[in-house]
């Protein structure tokens, strides 16, 4: 578990992690993250492609899910329940990543892959900030009646094709 790699890290009692369990966790925790999202989107990909004839208007996309508790950043509040296309990064707005820092009173910690493009972070696969606990989710429109896509800004849209519903 990550709990058992940390504790390895730092009772070790050697090199700069032994000192910083805090940092430590973190590390495992995007670390395992990373891992996780990644092994979703191939499956979720190597889904679509065997799935999703070319053309079809309610395509298997992906969809940002979120953990809420005391310790979500405001990028995960702002980030949660958007959808993106596979291959496409999430579109995040970055008014709303600042509405929630405003109302939760701290910092997103956004990483550094996290780019912020015109009114936007595009963020092409999770972990986007530090301490990031969100999974990556398949989606289809169908599954909620398009209500995640009608929340969707054009720009956010790029690469969705328009479902009839």
């Amino acid at each position: 578990t990550r709990k058992n790699v940390v504790d390895r890290i730092v009772k070790s009692g050697k090199g700069t992690m032994a000192q910083h369990e805090h940092r430590a966790e973190l590390i495992a925790r995007m670390e395992t993250n990373r891992l996780y999202n990644g092994l979703h989107q191939g499956g979720m990909e190597e889904a679509a492609a065997e799935l999703d004839e070319p053309g079809r208007d309610d395509p298997l996309i992906r969809q940002l899910d979120e953990y809420f508790d005391q310790r979500n950043s405001p990028f995960s509040r702002a980030a949660n329940g958007i959808v993106a296309a596979l291959t496409q990064p999430f579109r995040v707005p970055v008014a709303e990543v600042k509405r929630w820092e405003a109302q939760m009173k701290r910092k997103s910690g956004v990483t550094k892959q996290t780019l912020i493009v015109g009114a936007y972070y595009e963020v092409p696969n999770l972990p986007a900030h530090f301490g990031e606990r969100a999974r990556i989710v398949p989606y289809r429109a169908s599954w909620d009646g398009g209500a995640a896509l009608a929340k969707m800004t054009p720009i956010q849209r790029k690469g969705i094709p328009e479902w009839s519903g």
